[in-house]
């Protein structure tokens, strides 16, 4: 499992963060993204869309045949998509980003901790 990771396969990997410290081109950081914020955005882009499509096809079912109710079933996962992609881009999404915490001195080992 570990093969198919950036973080263990010993290559540069490359992630877009907000520069709040001035960090320069070159500069070693420290960077976060707290575990609520990582489980929260886990929870909107997983479980907002299935709980969105066994929710319409529970819909559907009540008041039409099963296969229109599987239509309404990806019609809102569909939907489930869209708000997590929505909230993903929207005003609230940078605490689902990581973010730079510390700026490093140049010596500074970036694999301690």
């Amino acid at each position: 499992m570990k093969e198919g990771c950036a973080l263990f396969s010993g290559k540069d990997w490359e992630i877009t963060i907000k520069n709040n410290l001035s960090a320069q081109n070159g500069d070693l950081v420290r960077i976060e993204l707290s575990g609520r914020d990582y489980l929260t955005a886990g929870a909107v882009v997983f479980i907002l869309p299935l709980l969105l499509m066994t929710a319409a096809y529970f819909l559907g079912r009540l008041f039409l045949a099963e296969g229109m109710a599987v239509l309404f079933a990806f019609v809102g996962f569909g939907i489930g998509i869209t708000f997590a992609y929505l909230i993903g881009r929207g005003k609230g999404a940078d605490k689902f980003r990581y973010r730079i915490i510390e700026i490093l001195p140049k010596e500074s080992d970036a694999r301690e901790n």
